[in-house]
């Protein structure tokens, strides 16, 4: 079977470009939706394109259903860096394939192609996906060394190239400034002729509750203690509102029992990962966001396509396309006071007084306009 997809992968014209996208894990994060994007949007007339994937994750947490069936995706399962099985298996994988370039995402898939990239001549391009505040001194250092066998950084928003170029030292020139993107027509086809209230009851809520939504991993970094604490505090004064949060997570267990602990069972609810967010969106009157840091946030883009206003802290992404009674409200990190009253003036304005101005700022970041700029990094 290799050796067919390797005769397969050589029966090209050559002057297609040969592209590896390399990722830690193809889970249902942001990440990975913005690669099935590029993938599916990447002409294959000038591509030619492999995905590899450095960790497994379930079969029912991934996106690699939504990828073409023509995509060759190579999975590894490192147990960790100093794993010599896995590093001659990827070492084989580079020898036969031979990229021009290496797309790659997230910290580990950086360093192990980084590294490797002297012994296989590619051109290799990562991407930096937030303000990464907990990296540790060792981090940082590795990062800042192989900067310099790095094409580019492609930093998702002006916040991130600024964080992360003062944070590793990385000299501004080396960064990208390529937003993540959303596939804005494909939602608009999705929703098109959707009766809220009949999807509402379907997805099992009341015609007449207004639902807010979440979409993020339970994490640290997501704060959802202060996204709980904000909408309990909200609901005092709006009990007709219920809070959906979607996702998984290290801490899904201990909020599951910490929203059973304050008695709001029957008005948060945790629903897991959904391949159908969008519906969920749909039904719902805004999104909340209340991260410590983010990087760009396509959830909170996805959202806007739909209508939906954004409540969010101050963290990069949400920093550049929230604009204040505009297309939703943003508000200070760690301030449930603030949160709050931004969600009372988005609950008492409605909806649609926001709708026209989300879809316009979301049409920004279609996936088209990625793909010029990405391709223009490609061929530089």
């Amino acid at each position: 079977m290799q050796n067919l997809l390797y005769l397969q992968m050589n029966q090209i014209q050559p002057s297609k470009i040969k592209l590896l996208i390399g990722i830690n894990a193809f889970d249902m994060t942001g990440a990975p939706r913005l690669i099935v994007d590029e993938i599916n949007n990447l002409d294959r007339t000038k591509y030619q394109l492999v995905l590899l994937t450095f960790f497994e994750v379930g079969a029912e947490n991934n996106f690699f259903d939504l990828l073409p069936d023509e995509v060759t995706s190579y999975k590894l399962n490192f147990k960790n860096f100093y794993d010599i099985k896995n590093w001659f298996k990827l070492c084989k994988i580079l020898k036969e394939y031979k990229p021009n370039m290496v797309l790659s995402h997230l910290f580990f898939s950086n360093t192990v192609l980084r590294i490797l990239k002297p012994f296989f001549k590619y051109k290799i391009v990562i991407y930096e996906h937030n303000t990464y505040t907990k990296k540790t001194r060792l981090q940082v250092l590795i990062d800042r060394i192989l900067s310099r066998l790095t094409y580019k950084i492609i930093a998702v928003s002006g916040t991130v190239k600024q964080f992360t170029a003062n944070q590793e030292k990385i000299n501004s020139e080396k960064f990208v400034v390529l937003s993540d993107s959303i596939n804005y027509h494909h939602i608009q086809s999705k929703i098109e002729g959707c009766d809220k209230d009949e999807l509402k009851q379907k997805l099992g809520f009341k015609k007449e509750d207004k639902l807010i939504i979440n979409a993020a991993k339970f994490n640290w970094q997501k704060n959802h203690q202060l996204l709980i604490d904000s909408f309990a505090e909200f609901s005092k004064q709006n009990s007709d509102y219920k809070l959906i949060i979607l996702g998984n997570g290290v801490l899904w267990d201990f909020f599951n029992q910490y929203i059973k602990k304050i008695k709001m069972e029957d008005r948060i609810f945790l629903l897991g990962r959904q391949k159908n967010i969008l519906d969920y969106m749909f039904i719902s009157e805004f999104f909340l966001l209340t991260s410590k840091i983010e990087g760009f946030c396509i959830a909170c883009i996805e959202a806007m396509a739909i209508g939906l206003p954004v409540v969010s802290t101050n963290v990069a992404g949400p920093d550049e396309y929230i604009v204040n009674g505009f297309n939703g409200y943003l508000v200070k990190s760690d301030n449930k006071e603030e949160i709050v009253a931004a969600m009372q003036k988005v609950a008492d304005q409605g909806r649609n007084s926001f709708s026209d101005n989300c879809r316009q700022t979301a049409q920004n970041y279609d996936v088209k306009e990625h793909i010029k700029g990405l391709e223009a990094i490609i061929r530089q």
